[in-house]
């Protein structure tokens, strides 16, 4: 069931990648809204297409993938989710657990030995964690960018009080670095709870 999983998210990328280029590629030439999604589902066609085609002639299998193209499919996805999600960087926790289970059952299915399962965990719960406070990091220009995201705010959790420039500051620093610490954690912990490997 993981592999499947893993297998469709992979699956996934170029037909991602071409329906939202030639979505944002069109609209620097038309502004007509079904011009627009006509070429975006143009691309996304071309994108099931290439799919196949590299599916069929490269017969990859999902836990032998290289270091560095996982490290560009972990990117892409967290790109997707940021835009997505509007800036907000929650949701990119969900990414840091699938990082974590990938790595695990990806050491499990490699038959990797005790002391490279404890590399691969700590890497693995780092470089998410860099990721997160990238993300954090951008979130948080938008926000203290945008005049309205202390009113957004009020709005949203219907708070009794103002938000001054520097609570709004504090609040967003807090948050952030909550997030950070929370993304190394939780990354860590999916990957011993899968491999039930406790001697960290």
């Amino acid at each position: 069931m993981s592999k499947l999983f893993f297998n469709l998210l992979l699956g996934a990328i170029l037909p991602v990648f071409c329906f939202l280029s030639f979505w944002w590629i069109s609209l620097i030439f038309t502004h007509v809204e079904k011009t627009v999604e006509i070429l975006a589902f143009t691309g996304l066609g071309f994108g099931l297409l290439a799919d196949f085609i590299v599916w069929r002639i490269s017969k990859i299998h999902v836990y032998n993938l290289p270091d560095w193209m996982l490290l560009i499919i972990f990117v892409f996805y967290s790109i997707c989710v940021f835009g997505f999600f509007m800036g907000v960087p929650v949701f990119q926790i969900f990414l840091g657990l699938i990082a974590g289970y990938y790595g695990a059952k990806k050491m499990q299915f490699l038959n990797s030995p005790k002391v490279i399962q404890k590399v691969e965990i700590n890497k693995i719960s780092r470089f998410s964690t860099v990721i997160m406070a990238i993300i954090s990091i951008c979130s948080a220009i938008i926000a203290l960018m945008d005049k309205h995201t202390a009113a957004n705010l009020i709005g949203m959790f219907h708070l009794p009080m103002n938000l001054s420039l520097p609570i709004l500051g504090t609040a967003i620093l807090l948050g952030g670095v909550f997030l950070i610490c929370l993304q190394y954690w939780l990354t860590k912990r999916v990957m011993i709870k899968t491999l039930n490997y406790y001697s960290l």
